[in-house]
């Protein structure tokens, strides 16, 4: 499978609070995709995995090392791809979605009258096989979200069976638990590791309880962008422990008001 390969990009690293004087803010240090392993030798880092892990699973984030020194690391990369596997209601739904949220849209369907520019006019691809044939000769990469969602458990399977031997982080299988069960068998069996099985992303998306396809697209986007952007899933509420001092602030003030 030569056209899969590694995502090209790069991380830089950027000193921006120095523990001491030794080290001048803005100090930068840049490692290549393919390279990152290096960064274990560099005698700047006094733990380099959780840098490492950040650029892994590209993240812009800070990160304050044990010496006290924090450092910003910044990803810089190709656009992340979505590739559906199938042209139908949920793929209709899903690729706008994606595609506004900067994820370049590939299709492959064999059906034409499914896979078409009139349906899909912002894709950036859209390939007209079976999907066996297509995921071997399309450029998947680690920086690749692959979606299966084609018209039957058997396009399914055959969809999924090329869909792990590629270098793609995310796979995700519309369907039911019963689907899932039924192709994460077929994929043991096959000798796919179990690792391998266990990262496929089904039922796919968020719990979000949607039933149309409207509904699927946007529990499956809000995941790829969870993972995409290194989010929990989980609400945005206010924890309890600022709220505790939000009510006491309010409470202290309006006892102190009535004393007055």
């Amino acid at each position: 499978n030569s056209l899969n390969g590694k995502e090209k990009g790069k991380a830089i690293l950027t000193l921006v609070n120095p523990a001491n004087d030794k080290l001048n803010t803005g100090l930068k240090k840049t490692y290549n995709f393919d390279n990152i392993s290096s960064i274990q030798n560099d005698q700047l880092f006094t733990n380099p995995k959780m840098i490492e892990a950040a650029i892994i699973n590209r993240q812009n984030k800070c990160i304050k090392l044990e010496d006290g020194n924090e450092w910003y690391v910044e990803i810089y990369s190709t656009p992340a791809t979505l590739l559906i596997c199938g042209g139908g209601h949920i793929a209709n739904s899903l690729a706008p979605l994606a595609y506004n949220l900067n994820f370049n849209v590939w299709i492959t369907d064999d059906r034409k009258e499914f896979a078409n520019n009139n349906r899909f006019p912002n894709a950036e691809r859209i390939v007209n096989d079976l999907p066996e044939n297509a995921l071997k000769s399309l450029p998947v990469t680690e920086n690749t979200y692959i979606i299966i969602a084609t018209r039957g458990h058997r396009y399914d399977l055959v969809a999924t069976q090329a869909a792990v031997s590629t270098d793609a982080k995310y796979i995700g299988l519309v369907g039911s638990m019963r689907k899932a069960i039924l192709v994460f068998e077929e994929l043991l069996k096959e000798g796919v590791s179990e690792d391998r099985v266990k990262s496929i992303r089904s039922p796919v998306g968020l719990d979000l309880r949607g039933r149309s396809p409207d509904e699927i697209a946007v529990s499956i986007v809000a995941e790829m962008l969870m993972i995409r952007e290194g989010g929990s899933g989980l609400p945005m509420t206010m924890p309890d422990n600022i709220w505790t001092k939000i009510t006491n602030k309010t409470n202290n003030l309006l006892a102190e008001s009535k004393i007055k």
